[in-house]
């Protein structure tokens, strides 16, 4: 379990979770600027696709939304999509 979206992102794309050990993990997608909930929350998604055929969502509302976009995109690691997706939810 993470303490927040951005925690599990930092943790995948270091590649220290035990299903990405030792592989390379990219940025598929990010959702953009405007994202936002019918109430107006802020919302963000980030897809991550690994070397080793793993793949992540991970989802975040509200403030952590904000920091998840400006953490993915200032990473701005873009590559191929290859396989399903588990969600990270926190």
């Amino acid at each position: 379990m993470y303490r927040s979206a951005l925690d599990a992102f930092e943790e995948v794309m270091a590649a220290k979770e035990d299903g990405c050990l030792g592989s390379v993990c990219r940025i598929r997608r990010i959702s953009g600027d405007k994202s936002r909930l019918e109430n107006g929350i802020e919302y963000c998604f980030v897809e991550i696709a690994c070397s080793n055929g793993n793949q992540y969502g991970i989802e975040a509302f509200g403030d952590e939304a904000i920091e998840l976009r400006s953490k993915a995109s200032a990473t701005g690691s873009l590559g191929p999509l290859t396989h399903a997706m588990p969600m990270i939810t926190v």
